[in-house]
């Protein structure tokens, strides 16, 4: 019940994503290509703590993936925390 609930807020933040930057396509393409960069290092890599932080001040960051609507829930919904 909750790996359910955890993948449904997921999606969620995946459709805002989607639809917050319609119809730019290639900026949906971006961002979402970049968070599953950002939890596959994660994934490849548990035990290394540099791919368990992301800088929101990034300018790449911020330009490829943050300004979006939904991504930063995204992060917060598959573990990420602020610090």
């Amino acid at each position: 019940a909750a790996g359910e609930e955890a993948r449904g807020g997921l999606e969620a933040a995946v459709q805002e994503v989607v639809g917050g930057v319609a119809p730019d396509w290639e900026a949906a393409h971006v961002c979402l290509r970049t968070l599953l960069t950002v939890l596959g290092n994660v994934l490849n890599r548990p035990g290394e703590g540099k791919y368990r932080r992301v800088r929101l001040t990034n300018a790449s960051f911020r330009e490829r993936v943050a300004r979006h609507r939904g991504a930063v829930t995204f992060l917060g919904r598959a573990g990420f925390v602020r610090a």
